[in-house]
């Protein structure tokens, strides 16, 4: 119940969670960590904030923080990005309308949420389900052991 609460509420707010996968930008987000973003027009990003926002290149995305901001066109915004590990900008800024600002990190949850992304995570859940289901039918005699007669 608290999950559907929660995700309820992320939706509501326009909130998004994503998972850190690499170091650069440790300490702030370690590896592992559940970060939170919400959705907003890169027009309102300023020099120090984190975002994450589609990697040109490749599939996925990238999350670190504003060295440079430069307004284009047509609601473009230019962003240079760095990690704060790493020693040097990303090779080329981002041209972009929109970004995920960093809203929160929850250190360590994103391997759970790795997990249950995976068959095992996924009968893990369902198994949770079943058994809190019979646990919480009112009156159940799943454990409850018959009388012997002798």
């Amino acid at each position: 119940m608290i999950c559907i609460v929660l995700f309820a509420i992320g939706a509501f707010l326009h909130i998004k969670p994503a998972v850190v996968v690499s170091g650069s930008m440790a300490p702030t987000m370690p590896v592992g960590s559940l970060i939170l973003e919400r959705a907003v027009p890169a027009e309102q990003i300023g020099v120090g904030d984190v975002v994450t926002v589609p990697r040109p290149d490749v599939n996925g995305l990238v999350t670190h923080r504003v060295v440079s901001v430069e307004p284009l066109h047509d609601d473009i915004v230019s962003l240079v990005l760095k990690g704060d590990a790493n020693t040097s900008e990303d090779p080329s800024p981002y041209l972009v309308r929109d970004v995920g600002l960093h809203v929160a990190t929850v250190p360590l949850l994103g391997y759970l949420a790795l997990f249950l992304r995976t068959p095992g995570g996924i009968a893990a859940v369902i198994t949770g389900i079943v058994v809190m289901f019979i646990l919480a039918v009112p009156g159940a005699r799943w454990f409850q052991r018959s009388p012997h007669t002798t």
